[in-house]
């Protein structure tokens, strides 16, 4: 999203379903199995969604929120623990220098695609994300965007 509370540094949620049979566009608590998240604290916020064993692919980022900024609350330090309980895989990444080692800080959502894309296997080929990234990616932004996907796609974790 580009606007509204993503703009305003607010949560923002998609909920993304693959399947023969998708009946609903919005998936159930305790039913995901991927989470992904661009920052910490977000991986926690919608963690309820996730199923056992599901597997938490998340930036290694901290966002304080405002009520963390303004003393009322504290970060909590646990989160990657607590991302990991009920026998779930958390994958923990930079996103933001994997991006920038590739030559654009702004690749780094492209980054964590490419991990989810490795983890989801092998049952979306290659030259689909390809051309997918092609008809979304801004004009000349392609080739640093799959460079990025790709240095997500073979992060060690995801083998």
């Amino acid at each position: 999203e580009v606007h509204g509370m993503a703009q305003r540094g607010g949560s923002v949620v998609t909920h993304v379903r693959l399947g023969a049979k998708v009946y609903s566009p919005l998936v159930e608590m305790g039913t995901a199995d991927f989470v992904v998240a661009f920052e910490k604290l977000e991986a926690l916020r919608w963690l309820p969604y996730a199923r056992p064993g599901a597997t938490v692919i998340v930036n290694d980022l901290e966002i304080p929120p405002l009520s963390v900024i303004l003393g009322a609350e504290r970060y909590p330090t646990d989160i990657t623990r607590r991302l990991a309980a009920g026998d779930r895989r958390v994958i923990l990444l930079n996103a933001q220098e994997m991006a920038r080692s590739v030559g654009n800080a702004r690749c780094a959502n492209t980054a964590i695609m490419g991990v989810l894309a490795r983890c989801l296997g092998p049952g979306i080929a290659e030259e689909r994300w390809r051309a997918a990234m092609g008809d979304v990616a801004p004009r000349g932004t392609a080739q640093v965007n799959w460079k990025a996907f790709s240095l997500g796609y073979t992060y060690e974790s995801c083998r």
